[in-house]
């Protein structure tokens, strides 16, 4: 028997993931910005091009803003106070310092055990 979601994921799959993304973000789950592409992927279990396309599907809608190799920022459907906009770009800040940190970590980490060969 063919799974349920066979249809969906072969034909039009894309659609099917930017539906459940954009019902994520209608549900607050996501506030400021989308996980990677290849975040996406393994979370929807679908293929990069379809995460990808997903994406661009939802820009295309005006739901989210893409700047290549960058965050893709979620637009909100009403105008944004400046208070409200200034709190999404410091939490965005907030999470930029958090990832810059956990690089710096990897790379001591790194730097670590290639002085130990």
């Amino acid at each position: 028997m063919t799974h349920p979601d066979y249809y969906n994921r072969k034909f039009g799959g894309y659609r099917v993931t930017a539906d459940d993304i954009r019902k994520r973000i209608e549900a607050g789950e996501w506030t400021v910005h989308l996980p990677g592409i290849p975040e996406l992927s393994d979370m929807y279990d679908v293929a990069y091009q379809t995460a990808r396309n997903a994406v661009k599907h939802l820009e295309t809608h005006g739901l989210v803003v893409v700047e290549h190799g960058k965050i893709t920022v979620i637009v909100s459907g009403d105008e944004p106070t400046i208070t409200e906009a200034i709190q999404r770009v410091t939490r965005a800040m907030e999470e930029l310092a958090d990832i810059r940190q956990s690089l710096i970590n990897l790379s001591r980490k790194f730097s670590e055990s290639e002085s130990l060969d």
